[in-house]
């Protein structure tokens, strides 16, 4: 038996007793040409694969588990998918008719099509092992997407396509009605569809519990971008540019070690200040670095920057440290005073070597270890609204992750 046919075995088997909650979009309207997805398992080793075109193959991202197995991506025609798992749909048209593919038939498809047509042309011929309780939504630059439901395939006649875990034909067959299908719907009917609408959308349909958003995408297809979230944190992503990874060659990289888990900020969005001094605060991980930019200008094409030193700007080491060396500072004075210079001088080196201990911690910290962070801005003008975001590269990471941009506005005296 064949390796691919001995995976696919093990993947309808783990799907078999319960369905694992998935959120897949697509949107066409006006400028924008977007895909989405929420990624929802319990397996927290997530990965993003870049392959580079070679030998006919277009060059495209895979994000997936451990095994491989792919779940969704991107091609450089703007071709995206996702797959989502769904009750047992027999397929008696492509047994009768199709070729049975041996491998992932998603991966052949992203590797050879650039557009929905050329997709639909493979889907003819051919029909896979898990489309028996998986389906796919796949959208193309042009502004056509479909679904691929077991033997039939749902062209999208308007602009956008929601796709979770019931079969749309045969709603019966269970996961019939679905709150996070019934959202999604409402919203696009009712907003603008842009990236902050298919970030919402994303948010508002996250789960949690034994089954969580592992990690989320919004697909700019027109740009080849991809927008990375981890851990249904919508605060904070990556902002990858698929060209830019593509010629860069092979890689493969850990979705949740590109993250600094940004949160617990203040002030809330859209706060109203009553001081002209405000402190910008935060959560994230020790082993990153962070710039917060403010500007009054929301496009921040002019602002001002601020590099945040770990040492002195994380509140928990502070608190941890600060009353030690003021104590040794106080025993130093003494020495001083009483002419004990022996004992100033290991008091001052040891004093030192605290600094510095402080301030080389975050190499040896636990990855897992949050820290908080303070930054104090001065002088802010009455009757201004400002803007504000975080950058973060945390240690060993290719990739800088930000923040969305916050807002606060200074009251008038």
């Amino acid at each position: 038996m064949r390796p691919y046919t001995i995976l696919c075995i093990l993947f309808l088997l783990a799907l078999s007793g319960s369905l694992f909650p998935c959120t897949i979009l697509y949107s066409a309207q006006g400028e924008y040409i977007l895909g989405g997805n929420n990624e929802d398992y319990n397996d927290f080793y997530t990965y993003m694969w870049i392959y580079p075109a070679e030998d006919d193959k277009l060059g495209w991202v895979k994000f997936s588990y451990g095994s491989g197995f792919p779940q969704g991506g991107i091609n450089e025609e703007g071709l995206f998918w996702d797959a989502a798992s769904a009750p047992y749909l027999d397929m008696p048209y492509s047994i009768e008719n199709k070729e049975l593919y041996d491998g992932p038939l998603m991966q052949k498809v992203i590797e050879e099509c650039g557009s929905i047509q050329e997709a639909q042309a493979v889907f003819e011929q051919y029909y896979c092992s898990d489309q028996f309780r998986a389906q796919y939504l796949i959208g193309d630059s042009s502004g056509i997407s479909m679904i691929v439901e077991g033997d039939d395939t749902l062209i999208n006649n308007g602009n956008y396509q929601v796709l979770t875990n019931f079969n749309l034909n045969h709603p019966e067959l269970g996961g019939y009605p679905c709150w996070r299908y019934d959202t999604a719907m409402e919203m696009f009917e009712s907003g603008e569809h842009d990236l902050y609408l298919m970030g919402f959308i994303l948010s508002a349909t996250h789960q949690e519990g034994s089954y969580p958003t592992l990690y989320s995408n919004i697909y700019d297809l027109l740009n080849r971008q991809i927008y990375l979230f981890d851990n249904h944190n919508f605060n904070e992503y990556i902002l990858i540019d698929l060209m830019e990874e593509l010629e860069k060659g092979y890689n493969v990289y850990h979705i949740s070690a590109q993250f600094s888990s940004i949160s617990s900020r203040y002030p809330e969005y859209e706060a109203v200040i009553n001081t002209t001094t405000l402190n910008i605060q935060w959560e994230g991980r020790q082993d990153s670095s962070y710039e917060l930019q403010y500007s009054l200008d929301p496009e921040f094409e002019d602002y001002e920057s601020i590099l945040v030193d770990r040492r002195f700007n994380n509140l928990s080491e502070q608190i941890m440290y600060f009353p030690v060396l003021g104590g040794l500072l106080l025993i130093g004075s003494y020495g001083l005073l009483k002419r004990k210079s022996l004992i100033s001088f290991l008091l001052i080196f040891l004093i030192a070597f605290l600094l510095f201990s402080c301030s080389s911690k975050d190499d040896t910290v636990n990855e897992d270890h949050l820290g908080s962070y303070l930054i104090t801005l001065e002088n802010l003008e009455p009757g201004n609204i400002y803007y504000w975001r975080l950058f973060a590269q945390r240690d060993g990471s290719v990739f800088t992750s930000q923040t969305t941009i916050f807002a606060f506005s200074i009251s008038e005296r």
